[in-house]
């Protein structure tokens, strides 16, 4: 009778140990299923606040100039460049090593690695060279270590040309010392046009007597 008695209280006490094995499975399972389901709805959550985001951007880019606020920033991380809005008429493009200005109006047309502009020939014009590079070759061309406002030089991106000639350009004006015959000394100003599109010097204008004299590297 004992022995009936052990054998039963073992198989009862084996019974419990199953069942609470079972039971706790049970929950781990549930508790791993609530886990993957949390992990799913903030994924969910962070994809739909980027697409937002996105979309906002996207919606601001296809006419900059007039949904931005004044002082607002766009960083278009594609091209490494940042858009600031200065006042109605007037939009900043500054790149790591270089800051434009300028009047037209930009947009992207919904792609946001790219930054376009439309001309008055009715021609839709790509900004594929950036303001660091327009300016490395402009200050090369007219032989300028630098170029700011406190030396009088300027970098606008502006449409210039008639017709089919008719372009997005970066013009770069200085004001720049000559000594004419190598003793008269003289200030005039010199710029050059940088096709925004190709990176092509599309003209660069010096004095007329500039062939008589001889620059200063400035």
């Amino acid at each position: 009778m004992k022995k009936v008695s052990i054998i039963l209280l073992s198989l009862i006490l084996i019974s419990t140990l199953v069942l609470a094995a079972n039971t706790e499975n049970e929950n781990a399972q549930t508790r791993i299923e609530a886990t993957k389901e949390m992990k799913q709805e903030l994924t969910t959550q962070i994809q739909e606040r980027v697409q937002e985001r996105k979309q906002l951007r996207e919606e601001t880019m296809e006419n900059i100039r007039e949904k931005m606020q004044e002082g607002q920033e766009i960083e278009m991380s594609e091209k490494r460049l940042v858009l600031t809005k200065i006042n109605e008429e007037i939009m900043e493009l500054k790149s790591e090593r270089a800051t434009v200005r300028t009047q037209l109006q930009l947009n992207n047309e919904g792609n946001l690695s790219e930054l376009k502009t439309r001309l008055s020939n009715g021609r839709n014009a790509e900004i594929k060279i950036m303001p660091e590079t327009a300016s490395e070759k402009a200050l090369t061309r007219l032989r300028l270590r630098n170029c700011n406002e406190s030396q009088n030089c300027t970098i606008e991106l502006k449409e210039v040309g008639t017709g089919d000639k008719t372009r997005a350009a970066y013009e770069v004006r200085a004001r720049k010392t000559f000594r004419i015959l190598g003793f008269i000394k003289n200030h005039e100003e010199i710029s050059t046009q940088i096709d925004a599109e190709t990176g092509e010097i599309i003209q660069t204008k010096r004095p007329w007597w500039s062939f008589l004299s001889s620059e200063q590297e400035e």
